[in-house]
């Protein structure tokens, strides 16, 4: 498991591979998990458990969609077509975007 992180995270890895894997399964679990967390951070009773609870789900999550991004953006070249180089390089830079766009939202949300 730790081989196939390090060689996505250098850039050796097929990008189907981290695609498939990291970027779209990875993602549907961590959905799932940030689900889960700001269900239990919202009915937590009070707001400095459910800022911890979504404080910690968000530095875990930045830290993932991170290697994510980073391993797309490494492996684009490791494809026959060239057209899936460009596309994983965009789709990268997109969930870099949203992943932006989603702390902005989160720095909202702790401020109130």
């Amino acid at each position: 498991m730790t081989a196939v992180l390090r060689r996505a995270w250098i850039g050796e890895e097929r990008l189907s591979i981290v695609f498939w894997y990291w970027a779209f399964l990875g993602s549907i679990a961590a959905g799932l998990a940030l689900a889960f967390a700001s269900r239990v951070a919202d009915t937590a009773g009070t707001k400095p458990i459910g800022a911890a609870i979504t404080l910690g789900v968000v530095v875990v999550s930045v830290a993932y969609y991170t290697f994510v991004a980073v391993a797309m953006w490494r492996c684009a070249p490791n494809v026959r077509r060239p057209i899936w180089r460009t596309i994983g390089r965009v789709y990268a830079v997109a969930q870099a975007g949203l992943m932006l766009y989603w702390l902005y939202e989160v720095a909202l949300w702790l401020a109130e």
